[in-house]
Formats: structure tokens, sequence, C-alpha cells
């Protein structure tokens, strides 16, 4: 019983969750509409993306990201009991 109760608490909170995100989706694409952006993302000129994993690499970004993603991962997991 308590296995379902889980259960069911989780369903209605993906539910919620599913509400929640949809209507933020409504607001961005309203506000986009007014603005009068477009609807596609735009693309970036294929000249950033030649030396893409060489400049991750370098970047002091990815350097603390990969120490510190483990570690995020691990808190995520906990908090999530």
């Amino acid at each position: 019983m308590l296995k379902k109760n889980k259960t069911n608490m989780l369903k209605q909170k993906t539910e919620d969750l599913r509400v929640r995100l949809a209507a933020e989706v409504a607001k961005a694409d309203d506000l986009i509409k007014t603005t009068g952006m477009p609807m596609t993302a735009p693309t970036p000129p294929d000249a950033v993306l030649e030396n893409l994993s060489a400049e991750c690499q370098d970047h002091q970004f990815w350097m603390n990201f990969k120490k510190a993603a483990p570690m995020l991962f691990c808190a995520a997991m906990e908090a999530d009991n």
C-alpha cells in the first residue's frame, strides 16, 4: 500500500509538472509572437564548431565541470530519496 501511494504521488507530481511546463511554453510562445522573434533558434556558424572538442578541453569551465559533475550527480541522487 505504501508503494502504491508513492507511485500515485509520483504520477501526480509528474502530471503537475507537465501542466506547469505546458503553461510556461505557452507563455514563451506568446512572448515570442509579441516580440517578432523567429520561432527557430539561430544556428551558429560552422567555424565555431570546427575546433569545439579542443576548446572544451582547454576551457577552465569544463575542467571545473569534470570535477564537480560527479559531486553534483551524487547530491541530486541523495536529494531525490
